[in-house]
Parts: C-alpha cells; sequence; structure tokens
C-alpha cells in the first residue's frame, strides 16, 4: 500500500515567511494488498499506476496555482507551496502509463489566512468516472476501520432504520451536504402515485467530505446525549418537502406530506435552518417577533420553491394538497408566496395556468420562474408557463408546450456563450411508461417567449424518470444519475452529456459506456456536487436481503460518484 497517508506543505504569503502548515490525510477506495477492492488507508494499489500529482487549485475561478509531481514508486509526495488566499482546494491524481487518470480526490475548497497555524484536511481518493462507497473512519472491535458511511443513529433507539426518500439534500458553504427529513415508503407504488410510508423522519443531518461522517442535530457533542426539548429536530416530520437556501447558511423548509392513520397529509408549517445559531436553536419554526408562525395556506408536497434575495421572499409552486379539508390530494393550480424577513405567509394564493405536481421549475436570470411540465389528474403535461413575481405578487401566464409530456423529469439551466438555456431530461409519460429523451428550451431574446427543441428526437441511451441531473462546473457537462424505467427497474448506469452546440443536428454527446454503474442501485437518491468536485449519492430505495430473501427498504448510506471534472481541463494532463 503506498505510504500517502500524510502529506505537508508550508504556507507562505508572496514575500512572507513562513506562516503555517497544511496536513492532508489521504484515504482512498481501490485494490487492496489482495487485489479486491476495499478502503485503504493510504492508497490503493491502482492498476498502472506511474505518477502522482498534486495540485493547488482555485475551482471558483477555474485556475491551477501550482503543480508537484512524483513517481508513484517514491510512496511520497510534496505538497505545492501555498499562498493566501480563498477558495482554494488541494487536487490529487493518479496516471497511468498512457497518461489517463485512473483515480483523484481533493480537498473541499478551503481559505488560508495570513497568521493561520496548522490547517488539517483529509481527502477520500477513488476511481474516476465511477462509484465508490463514502466512506468514515469507525471503531469496529477496538480497530480504527474505514467502513461505509451510514447516518448517525446516537439520536434514535436501537432497532430504528432511518434508510430514506423524498427527502432533500443541499450544500452548504463549508461544503458539507445537509440531509433533511424524508421516509421510508412501502414498495411498489407507481409513478405518478401517492406511495404509502412506513415511517416519516424529522431528523436534520450533515455529511462531512473529509470525515465521511453524518452528524445528526439533534445530538449534542457536550453531553454526548440527545438535545433536550427537541432540539436540533424538525417540529414536524415531513417527507416530499422542499429545503431552499435563503443565504448565509440558513434554509427554508416548507410544507411536504405525513401520514395519520392510513391518510397522507399535507404538511402546512414552515421551518427555518440557521447552522450559524446555537446548538438546541438551529432548527425553528419561521416565527415572527410577535410569536406568530408562518404557515402555508394550503399544505403541499412535491411543489418546487424559489428564494429571491433582494426582497427575501420565497415563492411557492404547484404540488399535491388538499384544496378543502377532507377532500383527496391532489394536483393544486395555486402558488404561495412567503416573505423571511417578516416570517409570514401572503394571506392569498395566486393562481396558476394549470394544476401541476412531479413538475420542475428553474429560475432564470431576469427573474422570471419557468414551470415546466409534471402531471395533474388526467396526466403527463406537455405545457409550461412564466411566473413572475412584482410588487403586486405572483403572475403566471402560459408558455411553450415541451415536444414530450412529461413528468418526474430532471431539468437544469446551463450557460454556453449563446446565453442560458434550461435542458429537460428523461421522466414517466404515463405510470408505466418512461421516456429517455431530452429536449432544449430556450427564451427567444426579441419576444421574451419561451420554446422548446428536441429534433430526431434526441435520446439518451436509457429511459429514466425520478432521477437526478448534476452540472459540472469545469467541463459544463451535465450527468444523468440514478432513477428508474417504467417498468420499476432502477437503473444504474450513469451518462454523461457533453455539449457540441445548438447549432449541431444533436446538440449533446450522451456517454453511457465507461461512466460508471451504482454498486447499489436506487430511486429516489439526491446527488449532490460537493466543493471537492465529487457527487454525494444518498438514501433512496434499493435492494437488501432479509432471512436470504430479497427486500426493497429505504437506504441509510451514500457512495461517492468520481466524475473526473478537472480544474484547468486537459491543460495539465501529462
Amino acid at each position: 500500500m503506498m505510504a500517502l497517508c500524510a502529506v505537508t506543505a508550508l504556507g507562505c504569503g508572496p514575500g512572507e515567511e513562513e506562516s503555517g502548515r497544511l496536513r492532508v490525510d489521504v484515504y482512498g477506495w481501490g485494490p487492496g494488498i489482495d487485489g479486491a477492492d476495499t478502503f485503504n488507508q493510504g492508497m490503493p494499489l491502482y492498476d498502472d499506476a506511474i505518477n502522482v500529482r498534486v495540485l493547488l487549485t482555485r475551482p471558483g475561478s477555474k485556475e491551477v496555482l501550482e503543480l508537484e509531481s512524483a513517481p508513484v514508486g517514491n510512496k511520497s509526495v510534496a505538497l505545492p507551496e501555498l499562498t493566501y488566499g480563498t477558495g482554494l482546494r488541494l487536487d490529487m491524481e493518479i496516471v497511468n502509463s498512457r497518461g489517463e487518470i485512473v483515480a483523484s480526490g481533493a480537498t473541499p475548497t478551503f481559505d488560508f489566512v495570513e497568521g493561520e497555524e496548522m490547517k488539517a484536511l483529509r481527502l477520500m481518493v477513488s476511481p474516476t468516472n465511477a462509484y465508490s462507497p463514502a466512506g468514515s473512519l469507525v471503531l469496529v472491535n477496538g480497530e480504527r476501520v474505514v467502513e461505509q458511511s451510514r447516518l448517525d443513529y446516537r439520536t434514535r433507539e436501537r432497532g430504528t432504520w432511518l434508510g430514506r426518500v423524498g427527502h432533500a439534500a443541499v450544500p452548504t458553504s463549508t461544503g458539507e451536504v445537509l440531509v433533511v427529513g424524508g421516509a421510508d415508503v412501502v414498495p411498489g407504488s407507481a409513478p405518478g402515485s401517492v406511495p404509502n410510508f412506513r415511517s416519516v423522519y424529522n431528523d436534520v443531518q450533515l455529511y462531512d467530505p473529509e470525515t465521511g461522517y453524518f452528524t445528526d442535530l439533534a445530538f449534542d457533542d457536550a453531553s454526548q446525549d440527545v438535545l433536550p426539548d427537541g432540539g436540533g429536530r424538525l417540529e414536524d416530520a415531513r417527507a416530499f418537502h422542499t429545503v431552499t437556501p435563503i443565504g448565509g447558511d440558513r434554509f427554508l423548509v416548507v410544507g411536504g406530506v405525513n401520514t395519520l392513520g392510513d391518510r397522507t397529509l399535507p404538511v402546512t408549517t414552515i421551518e427555518l435552518i440557521d447552522l450559524n445559531a446555537s446548538a438546541g436553536s438551529k432548527v425553528r419554526p419561521l416565527e415572527a417577533s410577535d410569536g406568530s408562525r408562518a404557515v402555508l395556506n394550503v399544505g403541499r408536497g412535491w411543489h418546487t420553491a424559489h428564494y429571491y434575495e433582494a426582497n427575501e421572499q420565497v415563492v411557492v409552486i404547484g404540488g399535491l394538497g388538499e384544496p378543502q379539508i377532507g377532500a383527496a390530494i391532489e394536483p393544486l393550480a395555486t402558488m404561495e408566496l412567503i416573505n423571511v424577513g417578516r416570517a409570514s405567509v401572503v394571506g392569498e394564493t395566486y393562481a396558476l395556468s394549470e394544476a401541476r405536481t412531479d413538475h420542475d421549475s428553474t429560475k432564470l436570470s431576469d427573474g422570471k420562474i419557468w414551470v415546466i411540465g409534471g402531471r395533474n389528474a388526467a396526466g403527463a403535461l406537455a405545457s409550461t408557463e412564466f411566473v413572475t413575481l412584482s410588487e403586486v405578487g405572483l403572475q403566471s401566464s402560459p408558455s411553450a408546450s415541451m415536444k414530450q409530456a412529461r413528468f418526474g423529469f430532471a431539468s437544469t439551466v446551463v450557460t454556453d456563450g449563446s446565453g442560458s438555456r434550461v435542458l429537460v431530461v428523461g421522466g414517466y409519460t404515463g405510470t408505466t411508461a418512461a421516456t429517455g429523451s431530452y429536449e432544449i428550451g430556450a427564451i427567444n431574446p426579441s419576444s421574451g417567449e419561451g420554446v422548446f427543441v428536441n429534433a430526431a428526437p434526441w435520446t439518451l441511451s436509457s429511459a429514466r424518470g425520478g432521477h437526478t441531473l448534476v452540472e459540472l462546473p469545469q467541463t459544463g457537462d451535465v450527468m444523468v444519475l440514478g432513477g428508474t424505467g417504467g417498468d420499476g427497474v432502477r437503473v444504474s448506469r450513469a451518462e454523461r452529456m457533453s455539449f457540441k452546440g445548438l447549432a449541431e443536428s444533436v446538440p449533446y454527446d450522451v456517454l453511457s459506456s465507461g461512466v460508471g454503474e451504482a454498486r447499489v442501485p436506487r430511486r429516489g437518491a439526491t446527488a449532490t456536487l460537493m466543493t471537492n468536485g465529487q457527487v454525494l449519492v444518498f438514501g433512496g430505495i434499493g435492494q437488501t436481503t432479509s432471512n436470504g430473501m430479497p427486500l426493497e427498504i429505504g437506504l441509510d448510506n451514500a457512495e461517492i460518484y468520481n466524475p473526473r471534472d478537472p480544474v484547468g481541463g486537459s491543460l495539465f494532463i501529462e
């Protein structure tokens, strides 16, 4: 095993004396001494590995600042000299005899400031374009070993299971990932149907990519016990809610669904997560200075939400809810406006052009929200609409229809030299049918109207819905991860979409070979791009065994997908 478990470098500013040191501990997933893939406390024995490179980068500006390399046989490599700065990152790359990057890893981004003493960081190296288990250091029979990361069970009774779907996962400014709520569902529900729940959760947990640990905010390190009075937990357990970043590591938790007996009920409450607050106060209801609590006019789940920083308002769109007490849960044709600064909800709902749930929406650079597809009581929707926030509230107006009606799809705003566009990928066209088609929505600069293009049609190699998209910040490629086909079979293969240009007959090269198969195929998982350039794939429904029989269950563990998105492009590939 390569002895690269600790490397140290001096940190100096321009013309300055030594100011501090950086220590980086390395562990990895890959071949061990016996050749089988395992966690290694140090560098795994990657086949045909020739060189190790360590780069000091600034990913936000796509800069490679310094580079050091050494042959693998040296069993050590120096770190580049550091300069003071913000948004720095150390990247490690393992190069084979053909000059290919076979494995890589990076620290989360960090700041190095004048006068700082020792800074200790940790990174996980794993094969590129592949899934690996997320690892954390634990004690097993008194021995320190690396095992696959699971949720923090310290606040739960023995025998409790925390695997889940319908949770939310969002990145924080410190490079961690916040995981909020969710539920373990009874398997077998068709796309577009409301599942039955085994459990609905109220916990809030943080994943740290340096350590691999999940930490429950309800656990008090000082007392080594659970915080009193429900501190660190949501007041209302919920799933299929939204968690919207509102700046300064604060997040607004809106709506969702819970159960009462055999009924699924939408949640009206709104809660605030503030990671800067003291222990026990990080999670609390959104409450005004007079003690009144903000609640939605209409409880809803499977909705979307967007934040407007200038006026501290959150727009909540569509979803499933109860338009009248006791009525069946159904798609909503309404939207609501939350004033975060005043901790209140505007006391009226605003009309959408069409009822919809299982839709997606994106906020464009001009402030408009493009609400796309979804389903209503009659089935999948091709329609879209624009939502505009003004001084008089929210207005909606119909826009161009997609070429394919779909719900449970994924979309993202991507940008190139020709301006912003919305990429819409996959989804379900019915309860037993999924599509692999994708299309592009763009705004006509002269008219301001939207238009969708899907010429061939353009398709992935696998039809899928309930998946996620991750845009890679360095190459601009889009990763398609997870989901299921219309037959309910989980799609394990990742696909990579590389943009060629709108003038091309097929605008994306779609790669499905050599870009990774999930170790545990899962549906309903979240995929979150972290500042270390890797993707945390967490939760979802997967398959395990019980008494030798296959069993579908919510997963409580995480995988890391390493998409190989190099800072500086191919400039530094030897």
